[in-house]
């Protein structure tokens, strides 16, 4: 995946960074977050800067559940009526001609999105932003394509013939015990999709602890000068260390100059054909 062309896959298994990164995910979650002796922690950003951000902080969120219409999404009206109902939570302020209404994000599955925009460009011509239904910001959130996707990735990546080889997924499966992850995603959708997230997040890991010269999160980097005074810096100066720090996983291993050379190559050889035609 993610694995450096001169460095084989026997050297990496003797350096044992894979089991170490999978340990440390299972036990920690979060690496920079969680971790005891997390430097960054307060400098890795996990959540959007915006100016309502301090406004807001201190707030909980939870889930509540919102009942059920019972309304046919396959006629007009009363997709219409449904609309209406969800149009009641959008957030609106009293205007000169009337409710002046915010955009706001609805997401459903392709047919439904369908549903919803026909019965929107019906009401068109309202008088009013609620008989127009207006600012509803309607995009697919299709659980589908999740599963097509995830099953691509299966399908490419995972095999049940392959628990004996190490590196692979199936024998990874087998390395952590997770019993619940099938090869085929329909019928184990969140397990399968719980297990590349976990498989994507070790590698990474176990990419940073190669570049860096590390063996554990307690190590200090060898390949990634860091200031004696890192403690006292600012909050800018603790990510612009992260993000070096990020930004030299990604040339070494991601993104690697070879990989860069022969793309370049490649394009120029396609712009001089194209030229010569």
């Amino acid at each position: 995946w993610c694995q450096k062309p001169d460095v084989t896959r026997r050297q990496w298994q003797h350096q044992k960074f894979v089991d170490c990164s999978y340990a440390t995910v299972a036990r920690n979650g979060d690496l920079a977050g969680k971790s005891k002796n997390a430097r960054f922690s307060s400098s890795n950003e996990t959540h959007t800067s915006h100016k309502y951000a301090c406004s807001q902080e201190g707030f909980s969120f939870c889930w509540i559940p919102m009942g059920v219409l019972f309304k046919n999404e396959n006629v007009t009206s009363e997709m219409i009526d449904i609309l209406k109902k969800f149009q009641t939570y959008i957030p609106s302020m009293a205007g000169n001609n009337g409710t002046v209404f915010f955009n706001q994000l609805c997401s459903g599955d392709q047919l439904s999105v369908e549903r919803a925009v026909n019965s929107i460009h019906s009401v068109a011509n309202g008088y009013t932003a609620e008989d127009r239904l207006e600012r509803f910001n309607v995009q697919p959130g299709d659980w589908h394509t999740g599963v097509k996707i995830l099953e691509m990735l299966f399908r490419q990546f995972y095999s049940t013939s392959s628990s004996k080889d190490e590196c692979t997924m199936m024998a990874d499966r087998n390395l952590i015990k997770r019993r619940n992850v099938k090869d085929d995603p329909h019928a184990a959708y969140r397990a399968d999709r719980d297990f590349l997230i976990l498989e994507v997040t070790a590698r990474i890991i176990c990419a940073a602890f190669h570049v860096l010269g590390m063996n554990n999160t307690k190590d200090k980097p060898q390949q990634l000068q860091i200031p004696e005074t890192i403690k006292d810096q600012s909050e800018m100066e603790k990510q612009q260390i992260l993000h070096k720090a990020a930004a030299k996983i990604v040339d070494e291993i991601i993104v690697n100059e070879q990989m860069m050379d022969a793309t370049i190559s490649n394009l120029i050889s396609e712009q001089e054909k194209q030229a010569c035609t």
